[in-house]
């Protein structure tokens, strides 16, 4: 069994994302391959994923939830903004 990850970024362009597998029962598969572009509050996905993960916080529910194929995700996100912002918002767990 085999399994590479990589990331080609294309400066302010946005980046590549692939997460590739082979073995020899099943050959090759992509769990992500997509192209994924972040830009001021903004983020944007397009392409193939497969997950056995959760898709949202309530799936855990469902057994033997998996999520796959052909997927555009726009959406916004805080992801460039400075950790250290006193304004930061953070969450605390004990």
């Amino acid at each position: 069994s085999y399994q590479h990850e990589n990331y080609a970024g294309f400066g302010k362009y946005g980046y590549l994302h692939n997460d590739l597998n082979f073995s020899e029962v099943n050959g090759f598969s992509s769990d992500d391959s997509s192209y994924n572009y972040v830009g001021g509050n903004t983020r944007f996905s397009v392409g193939y994923k497969y997950q056995e993960r959760s898709w949202n916080s309530t799936q855990f529910l469902e057994n033997g939830s998996k999520t796959s194929g052909y997927m555009l995700s726009i959406g916004s996100t805080r992801e460039l903004v400075k950790k250290s912002s006193p304004n930061s918002r953070r969450v605390y767990l004990n």
